[in-house]
């Protein structure tokens, strides 16, 4: 009976492993927060900025005739993405693509890559980052990541960033920290284990991220 059971389960882990290869570029990956994610045969999705306010955006897709749709999404903090344009697929066996679009804030953008496939499920790329130049401000975080739970951070507004604004939030979003800047700031916080996002807000509208990491 022991032998049988163990039998049986293997035939079911293949007929899973079936199922999910056969899907286009297996790519599938359930998160904690429900979304599936690429883990293998990324499609190399990469944002570039080229002049402006334009970036330019790639990507390629194995067996992409089995996918219907692909959608670019943006963000200022690397948590809550929004739309930013629909790209229907070509469906060739090995798509690549490359669109052209104008910029979503004027400090550092993140965006990712939605897959949605013909059997309606949905797979996403990892997430990129575009850096602006045309930041004013100076952000040191230290140390970082941390060891302990004390983390120290320095500001200093540049002379076009006029009346800054800072704060920082959790994974979840929740902001638990906030401060007006006019010149520089430094504070020190007592931040549990995680990962948390400082976003500058400058004066002419310019958004600066930087990730802090607390182990």
């Amino acid at each position: 009976m022991k032998h049988l059971l163990t039998t049986l389960s293997i035939l079911l882990a293949l007929k899973t492993f079936s199922q999910t290869s056969s899907h286009p570029d297996s790519l599938s990956a359930t998160s904690q927060d429900g979304k599936q994610y690429y883990e293998q045969q990324d499609p190399g999705f990469t944002a570039t900025s080229i002049s402006g306010d334009d970036i330019e955006f790639s990507w390629s897709c194995m067996q992409s005739a089995q996918v219907d749709l692909f959608e670019i999404e943006a963000s200022t903090d690397a948590i809550h993405f929004s739309l930013l344009q629909k790209i229907t697929s070509e469906n060739s066996e090995q798509g690549k693509y490359s669109v052209r679009l104008k910029k979503n804030t004027g400090g550092t953008g993140y965006y990712r890559l939605k897959k949605i496939t013909s059997d309606g499920n949905s797979f996403y790329s990892r997430i990129v980052a575009v850096v602006s130049n045309e930041a004013n401000s100076e952000i040191t975080i230290f140390p970082n990541p941390s060891a302990g739970n004390i983390v120290n951070f320095r500001i200093s507004s540049g002379a076009n960033a006029g009346n800054a604004f800072v704060r920082i939030t959790g994974r979840s979003g929740r902001t638990i920290y906030a401060s007006g800047i006019n010149g520089s700031l430094e504070q020190h916080l007592a931040l549990e284990q995680g990962y948390y996002l400082l976003i500058l807000t400058e004066g002419n509208g310019n958004i600066i991220t930087k990730k802090i990491v607390v182990n």
